[in-house]
């Protein structure tokens, strides 16, 4: 049975082009890859359309490293997020071997072309899904930026895997560089606002949680937009606090708004600590959170099946 792609636009492209194009398999991948960070479709769609890919085209690496980040995607996903309506091959590679297929294939990519940027970059995204390869992700992304100096992806990988080993001192600069390269680089707006909160940095982590937070459009995830609201509420109430007097009590009005926005997208809260735990933040908030929200933390209401953050598939430079 052939499968209905989750992306219309997608399945378009392959109705009406050859089967066996490369650039063919490569838009749609794309367009699906797109779709899934935005939530209007899910990574085992983009999985399986580059298996197809792979298979038809086994010597192409850009298609083989393509395939390892869509897989890198979906391992970080909770397994009940995939909620495809598209039966899957038989064959289909598994959520739970997600995480070692992508590996696998990224360093297949890089054994047939090691030069390419794009496969360096698949193959960080997929060392960064285990700590133990996390120093080998650094080394990726950075041979990334060494073949691509003007590319703002690779580093935002480098700062990306640093703020996974709370290393934030070695993740800042690196994050910065990316918004050099790309101002409206909304996942590294995002990484530098956790490294700065996870520092204690008050200001700065304002400064970057409201920029990202105004990024809407770059996120279908209700409960990461909420998170950089709620983080936002408790740095607010933490600042108003070490401001002191009618200054302090209207900063910390500034904070019950953001709450406000945070319920908006995520009215139980839940989904919003699970992507500030993952991300190592929340144990700062505690004491700046409603008594409510608190508990969430304290009785080990939140839950976290799997790192809750994605991996980023950047948009296209216009």
């Amino acid at each position: 049975m052939q499968r209905t792609l989750a992306n219309p636009a997608a399945a378009h492209i392959l109705a009406h082009q050859t089967a066996d194009d490369f650039t063919v398999y490569r838009d749609a991948a794309d367009l699906l890859i797109e779709a899934s960070n935005m939530l209007e479709a899910v990574p085992a769609d983009a999985v399986d359309l580059l298996t197809t890919a792979s298979e038809k085209l086994p010597d192409n690496a850009e298609l083989v490293a393509r395939r390892a980040r869509a897989l890198s995607s979906w391992a970080l996903q909770d397994e009940t997020q995939d909620a495809s309506l598209n039966p899957r091959p038989s064959k289909a590679i598994k959520w739970k071997d997600a995480a070692k297929e992508a590996v696998r294939t990224a360093e297949l990519a890089a054994k047939k072309s090691p030069d390419l940027a794009i496969v360096n970059l698949a193959l960080g995204y997929a060392y960064t899904l285990e700590e133990r390869d996390r120093p080998k992700a650094i080394n990726a992304f950075v041979r990334a930026s060494t073949i691509a100096p003007e590319d703002a992806e690779s580093y935002y990988g480098v700062g990306y895997t640093y703020r996974l080993m709370k290393q934030y001192q070695q993740a800042i600069p690196q994050l910065k560089k990316a918004l050099e390269l790309r101002s409206d680089y909304y996942d590294a707006h995002r990484e530098l606002a956790y490294c700065y909160h996870a520092e204690g940095n008050t200001d700065q982590a304002i400064k970057e949680y409201n920029t990202a937070s105004g990024y809407q459009g770059e996120t279908n995830n209700s409960g990461e937009m909420a998170g950089n609201h709620l983080a936002l509420s408790a740095l607010y109430v933490e600042k108003g606090q070490q401001v002191g007097g009618p200054e302090g009590d209207d900063i910390s009005k500034a904070g019950k708004g953001h709450e406000t926005e945070a319920r908006g997208y995520d009215p139980t809260l839940k989904a919003a600590l699970k992507v500030l735990t993952a991300s190592g933040v929340s144990y700062r908030m505690t004491a700046y959170l409603p008594s409510e929200v608190r508990s969430l933390i304290n009785t080990g209401g939140v839950s976290i099946p799997g790192s809750g953050i994605k991996i980023p598939f950047g948009k296209k430079k216009p």
